[in-house]
């Protein structure tokens, strides 16, 4: 979901919770598996 997030931010389609800046990086980061396994994930538009 945070990927989806990130994508529609950069987008600009985000809906209400669109940021008020223009969007043109983004970062998602997530931990998972008792904290075992770490993902980041850079998106650019």
């Amino acid at each position: 979901m945070k990927i989806c997030e990130l994508f529609w931010q950069l987008r600009g389609e985000a809906g209400k919770r669109q940021v008020k800046k223009d969007a043109h990086t983004g970062v998602a980061q997530a931990w998972g598996d008792l904290m075992q396994v770490g993902t980041v994930t850079v998106m650019r538009s």
